[in-house]
């Protein structure tokens, strides 16, 4: 299991790191990084090179999950497809969807109503009208668990960021994923994608200077020497 995001590194400096981690018991283990300017952030060109790169990087015979989040569409989806590995993403906002041989596309968000916490699989769908593919879709919908927001005040404790995730939080999983149905049951798929928030405290060790290495505060401005770095 390869988790998979993009995190910035520096906000004024305008630099962005795309990060591959292994997911294990607790925590991720960081198996590949590599920097990019805030401009190609999402972009097809960025997320090839690094999947090549990564390819590079694993056995030739390994055929890795990877586990993304809302961020990540459909080009990716394709693109890792293409090296013939597997990939488990959340799908959220303005996704449409629609019954395989149909063109009956409705919003991603109908589907909330239909969650609840027994995780359940809808079968093949397609996804995105305009660049479709077809995939296994899942629901689920945690219960409720009574958080509360204290960040610290040593890390901007106004920062808009905690809204933001309480919301996601909030909102059903809608996961979308090429597995066959056979390899994994619904139960398991939503407890690999659980495992997607350790590559959310790798993060924090590269950037926080209260918590880690403090790269935040760096004043590099190159791509390239973050690389080294």
């Amino acid at each position: 299991i390869v988790l998979v995001d993009w995190s910035d590194i520096r906000e004024q400096k305008r630099l962005m790191v795309l990060r591959a981690s292994v997911a294990l018991h607790g925590r991720s283990v960081t198996l590949y990084e590599k920097a990019f300017p805030l401009s190609e952030q999402c972009s097809k060109k960025a997320h090839d090179q690094f999947l090549a790169d990564l390819a590079s990087i694993l056995p030739s015979n390994t055929t890795p999950l990877i586990v993304s989040d809302a961020g990540f569409k459909v080009p990716w989806y394709k693109s890792v497809e293409k090296l013939g590995w597997y990939w488990l993403s959340r799908v959220r906002g303005k996704v449409q969807y629609a019954d395989l041989g149909a063109e009956n596309w409705k919003p991603i968000s109908n589907l909330h109503d239909m969650s609840s916490s027994h995780s359940k699989t809808l079968g093949y769908k397609r996804l995105t009208k305009s660049n479709p593919i077809s995939c296994q879709i899942l629901l689920y919908k945690s219960r409720s668990k009574g958080r509360k927001n204290q960040r610290s005040t040593r890390t901007h404790c106004h920062h808009p960021s905690p809204k933001i995730y309480s919301a996601s939080a909030k909102e059903p999983w809608v996961l979308a994923t090429n597995l066959p149905v056979e390899i994994r049951t619904p139960k398991q798929l939503v407890n690999i994608y659980s495992k997607r928030m350790q590559i959310e405290e790798t993060f924090r060790d590269l950037k926080s200077p209260a918590y880690g290495l403090g790269l935040r505060h760096s004043r590099t401005s190159s791509s390239e020497r973050f690389d080294i770095m």
